[in-house]
């Protein structure tokens, strides 16, 4: 097969609006309450942690990655950031069985090996094959203002009939779902203090209890969106979670029952109540 070492001029254009909140969202890790760096692998749509490790901030982000590779398998699509645009990540990702959508960097010149029908064109990167999709987005905020970017993404899903190169587009933005996990460890459920330990056992044992508390929370608000048929986990508010629990945490709800009340030695008052309790319930004539 021929390699011509040129970048495709197509673009797959894909138009996104986004509603910015009010407030102020800080997105990002928990690297500023700690010294020391933690790094998860979340999952998309329940946001429910499916692993994590941390230790000294020298080490960064992609050496930390790398810790967590025995928990994708080949049923798992990995999203990531540009961040992690490297060669030898893309093939132990690759080498685990799972699929790949990730950002990757605008400077790397990829060969093209073959154009695809939807503008996207199929590559190799590390020695694996791969598919670069070159998008344009276009944001809409709520005030109105507009801009345009352009980002390369990269995946191991090769057939471009099953996954359209839009929908991919479509779906690595679910990716940002990521960042209100972290936001949700750092500012719902911390308010953004700093952890109390000062030293790494302390230090290590407040995580996992931080962690342990973030995923009861996120199971709990699937069970909850379960029940209903058809409602999307991400319906579900973490901040309602958090407070709910809260508030049946501090007054014992569903664990303690109330007190029974005592039997009276008098008659009348038992029949009194009996022939309520019995004329509420439709039933005519006095109990026996």
């Amino acid at each position: 097969m021929p390699v011509h070492c040129v970048s495709p001029s197509a673009l797959t254009a894909i138009t996104r609006t986004v509603t910015v909140a009010a407030g102020r969202f800080a997105p990002g890790h928990l690297g500023e309450l700690t010294p020391i760096m933690p790094f998860e692998l979340v999952e998309t749509g329940a946001r429910a942690v499916i692993g994590a490790v941390f230790g000294p901030t020298r080490e960064g982000e992609t050496s930390y990655s790398t810790r967590l590779l025995h928990h994708p398998d080949p049923k798992m699509l990995v999203l990531w950031d540009r961040g992690f645009d490297g060669n030898d990540f893309l093939a132990a990702v690759h080498a685990t069985g799972a699929q790949v959508l990730g950002r990757i960097s605008r400077r790397r010149r990829p060969p093209v090996l073959q154009q695809l029908a939807d503008s996207s064109y199929l590559s190799v990167i590390g020695g694996v094959p791969v598919r670069i999709i070159e998008a344009r987005v276009n944001v809409t905020c709520a005030d109105g203002s507009t801009f345009e970017d352009s980002c390369r993404l990269v995946t191991t899903l090769l057939d471009a009939r099953r996954y359209p190169a839009d929908h991919l587009v479509r779906l690595y933005h679910e990716r940002w779902e990521h960042e209100s996990a972290y936001y949700a460890l750092r500012r719902t459920i911390l308010h953004g203090r700093v952890l109390r330990s000062h030293d790494p056992v302390g230090i290590e044992q407040e995580m996992w209890a931080l962690l342990t508390l973030y995923q009861l929370l996120r199971r709990t608000m699937v069970e909850a969106a379960e029940s209903q048929p058809g409602t999307d986990p991400d319906r579900c508010g973490f901040t309602t979670a958090l407070q709910t629990t809260r508030n049946l945490l501090v007054s014992a709800g569903h664990i303690l029952r109330a007190p029974a009340r005592p039997v009276r030695e008098s008659r009348g008052p038992a029949q009194f109540s009996a022939t309520n309790v019995t004329r509420a319930r439709g039933v005519t004539g006095r109990p026996e």
